[in-house]
């Protein structure tokens, strides 16, 4: 599974709903992809899931 987060970090901290966002103007972007037991964020692997107890 693959999320994409597109931001603009100029934008305000209130969320803007429906169809008042331009794409065009999502300027950041982060991809996380999500595998079996991996997690990589931006390509880079960020964690492993382990069966058990911490």
């Amino acid at each position: 599974m693959k999320v994409v987060q597109k931001w603009n970090p100029n934008y305000s901290t209130n969320p803007i709903v429906g169809s008042a966002v331009t794409v065009s103007v999502l300027t950041s972007t982060k991809t996380t992809d999500y595998t079996s037991t991996n997690i990589y964020e931006n390509g880079s692997l960020k964690r492993v899931l382990v069966d058990g107890d911490a």
